[in-house]
C-alpha cells in the first residue's frame, strides 16, 4: 500500500510504503515488515518486529540495500546518489551527499536479499516520489544563538555551542566553518575536532575545537601550537551555503567575535560560589554566582535544586543562564516552601576550558588524580518561615560531598 500527503498541506512530499510481507506465512500474529519513508531530505527505513536474534549496524552493505536513483524525463535511471547511512537499532537512514534537485522524480529501492540477515524474511520495494519544484521558497534556516555568549574566552578554550532554528544537513560539515585571526588576518589551520555531536532534534551542534591542541605537551599541540594565542582577537565564521536539511542555505555569514585572554587551568569550586536566597511563598528565583563562565549545556543538566528536606527529591522549575553564564538561576514551578533545600552540583561540571569539579582539564596521566568524576557536591541552605525579603548569601556556603 502506498499512500502520499498532499504537498499543499505539507511542504514537503512524502511516500510512505508499508507492508513488506514475509517470503513465507506462519503462526506468528507479528510477523516481519517495514515502514519505508522517502523524501527529498533522504530515505528512512523503519524495519519491524525482526527476529531477536537479527541485529542491525553500520558496516552491513546498505550501499547495496537501500539505493536512491534519479529519474529522467524519460524514465531512465541516474546512477544511485551518493551519500551516508546510519544505523540506529532497526532504524536505517540515508542522507544524500547534496541536495535533490528540485522538481524532479526519485525512486528508491530497498533490496533486503542484498543483507544477509534480512534475505527471505522480507519482499523487495521501491517508493517513488517527487521533490517539490520551488524549495528556495521555504524559510532559511537561522543561527538562534552561539555559547559561550561573552566576547572574552580563555586561551584554552574547548568548545561551542550552536543552536539552529532549524535542522541542518549532516556530513562533512567542518568545510562550513573557519577560525579567523583578527589580529593576524590569517585563518587559524586545523581548529576543530572532526566529530559531529548533535542534540536530538537535530539544531544544536556542539563544536569542538581540537583538544589535541588546547592541551599542553601532547603532539597536536607541539607540532601545530594552541589554537588561541591570549590577547588575540577572533572571529568564529559560519559559512552561509551550508544547508537546512530541507535543502535552504543559511544566506548569511554568521560571525562570533571574541578576544582570548589568560588560559585557565583551574577547577570551578563550589566552595566560593555565592547564593542570594529566595523568600519562602514566593517563586522568585535562586540566584548563584559561580565567579566564572559555566559551560551553557553542562550547567543546564547536572545542576538540581534538592528538597525541602527530608523528601530530599529534585524540584521542577525552569534554568536560566545570565550574565555569559556565570549565573545560574533556578526559578521553582510552585512557591518555595519552608525549609532546608541543597543545591546539587555533579561532579562533571566545566567551566570553558574543560576542568570539571572533580578535576582539572590538565591531567597528569602519570599522576592522575583520585576519586570518581561523578562525585555530587552541595550547597546547603534554609528558607525560614517567616522571611519576608531576598538575603544574599555573604560568605562561601558550606560544602559536603557524597
Amino acid at each position: 500500500m502506498i499512500t502520499a500527503n498532499s504537498p499543499r498541506a505539507h511542504r514537503r512530499l512524502l511516500v510512505i510504503l508499508v507492508a513488506l510481507l514475509p517470503a513465507c506465512s506462519g503462526p506468528s500474529a507479528s510477523a516481519p515488515d517495514a515502514v519505508l519513508i522517502a523524501d527529498q531530505i533522504g530515505v528512512t527505513l523503519e524495519l519491524k518486529n525482526l527476529p531477536e536474534e537479527i541485529s542491525l549496524h553500520d558496516q552491513q552493505p546498505w550501499h547495496e540495500g537501500l539505493k536512491l536513483h534519479h529519474v529522467n524525463a524519460q524514465g531512465q535511471l541516474a546512477p544511485a546518489v551518493t551519500g551516508s547511512y546510519h544505523v540506529e537499532g532497526n532504524r536505517v537512514e540515508f542522507r544524500p551527499a547534496f541536495p535533490l534537485l528540485p522538481g524532479q522524480e526519485y525512486i528508491c529501492h530497498f533490496k533486503p536479499a542484498a543483507i544477509g540477515n534480512l534475505a527471505g524474511l522480507l519482499a523487495a520495494q521501491d517508493a517513488l516520489f517527487r521533490t517539490e519544484k520551488q524549495p528556495s521558497q521555504q524559510v532559511s534556516p537561522q543561527v538562534i544563538a552561539i555559547y559561550p555568549s561573552g566576547d572574552l574566552l580563555p586561551a584554552n578554550h574547548l568548545k561551542f555551542y550552536v543552536e539552529f532554528s532549524a535542522p541542518m544537513q549532516q556530513g562533512e560539515i567542518f568545510d562550513f566553518f573557519s577560525l579567523l585571526d583578527k589580529t593576524t588576518g590569517r585563518s587559524v589551520p586545523r581548529p576543530f575536532r572532526h566529530t559531529e555531536l548533535w542534540s536530538p532534534d537535530e539544531r544544536r551542534l556542539t563544536l569542538w575545537f581540537h583538544p589535541g591542541r588546547q592541551k599542553t605537551g601532547v603532539n597536536l599541540n607541539v607540532d601545530l601550537g594552541a589554537i588561541l594565542q591570549e590577547g588575540h582577537d577572533y572571529e568564529l565564521q559560519i559559512n552561509p551555503q551550508w544547508m537546512s536539511r530541507a535543502g535552504v542555505p543559511l544566506t548569511d555569514t554568521v560571525g562570533k567575535s571574541f578576544r582570548a585572554g589568560p588560559p585557565d587551568h583551574l577547577q570551578p569550586n563550589p566552595e566560593t560560589w555565592q547564593l542570594k536566597i529566595p523568600s519562602a511563598g514566593s517563586r522568585t528565583p535562586l540566584e548563584c554566582d559561580a565567579g566564572e563562565p559555566l559551560d551553557w549545556a553542562l550547567a543546564q543538566r547536572v545542576l538540581e535544586i534538592h528538597g525541602p528536606h527530608p523528601e530530599n527529591t529534585p524540584l521542577g522549575g525552569e534554568i536560566q543562564l545570565l550574565a555569559n553564564e556565570r549565573h545560574w538561576q533556578f526559578t521553582p514551578d510552585r512557591p518555595w516552601q519552608p525549609g532546608h533545600y541543597q543545591l546539587a552540583i555533579q561532579g562533571s561540571l566545566e567551566d570553558l576550558a574543560g576542568n570539571s569539579v572533580a578535576r582539572p582539564f590538565e591531567v597528569d596521566l602519570n599522576h592522575p588524580q583520585d576519586g570518581p568524576e561523578q562525585r555530587v557536591h552541595y550547597l546547603d541552605f534554609s528558607l525560614p518561615r517567616h522571611q519576608e525579603t531576598t538575603t544574599p548569601k555573604n560568605t562561601a556556603p558550606k560544602n559536603r560531598h557524597e
